[in-house]
């Protein structure tokens, strides 16, 4: 896995969600938060690992952080998802 993570859920499935209302495009963010969860957070350093192979397993040759994707990226995902999944709450009947 190697978009970022603002890419993935942001762009893809949370727009999606906000411009159809189709719920499947929910269940699709959280899939891809548990795989962030459960394969990409760094538990015991912080931050997040930039991408696994096919079985889930980190790449440890790559670099978690550079100088966009802490301060910049992983900050903005965070925020966007939950400025999209308040409008969406909002918006819920």
């Amino acid at each position: 896995m190697t978009p970022h993570a603002s890419q993935t859920i942001e762009k893809r499935f949370l727009l999606s969600l906000a411009l159809t209302g189709d719920p499947r495009f929910a269940v699709a963010v959280g899939q891809v938060w548990n795989f962030i969860e459960t394969h990409l957070i760094d538990r015991v350093h912080g931050d997040w690992f930039k991408e696994t192979d096919r079985a889930g397993q980190v790449n440890p040759a790559h670099l978690k952080a550079d100088f966009w994707d802490c301060p910049y990226h992983h900050a903005r995902a965070c925020l966007e998802i939950i400025e999209r999944l308040s409008a969406h709450e909002r918006e819920a009947p």
